[in-house]
């Protein structure tokens, strides 16, 4: 799941960068996703740029509660940067921020025990999703890391 996510923002992100006009490209967009029967259809609602660090931080145990992309990608958005908000075990906040520390992106607490994954732009939580990818992946009997048969 996490690697067709990472497959299909990617090409968004080509999509979007070949726009003439990049709100007029959101709206397009918009538009095709509210044909989607199925939640991965659409992407589960996510936002273009946040859409594959959601799914990983899930499919690493973490438990993402809000996520935003800032506007990069047309549209008007409550966050000024792209960001996920998590709960983070922690047993897993090591993984996490090496991999965010590898792909440039930014980790801190905020309030309630919430932990708040940040990038300077949509690029950087995709990177983070690359690499969680990478290396919390090699054997298709686990997912990323966590072995299922026990």
């Amino acid at each position: 799941m996490v690697a067709d996510a990472v497959q299909r923002e990617r090409a968004l992100f080509d999509r979007f960068a070949k726009a003439d006009d990049l709100d007029e490209e959101a709206e397009a967009y918009a538009e095709e996703l509210e044909d989607a029967e199925l939640p991965e259809d659409d992407l589960w609602g996510l936002d273009v740029g946040v859409i594959s660090a959601v799914l990983a931080l899930s499919a690493l145990g973490a438990l993402p509660v809000s996520s935003c992309n800032a506007g990069g990608f047309g549209g008007r958005h409550a966050e000024a940067f792209p960001l996920v908000v998590l709960y983070l075990p922690r047993e897993l906040a090591h993984a996490v921020l090496n991999l965010a520390r590898k792909a440039g992106a930014g980790v801190d607490m905020i309030e309630g025990g919430l932990v708040r994954l940040f990038g300077r732009t949509d690029y950087d939580l995709h990177r983070f999703a690359e690499f969680a990818l990478r290396e919390h992946s090699p054997d298709p009997a686990r997912q990323f890391g966590r072995d299922r048969s026990r």
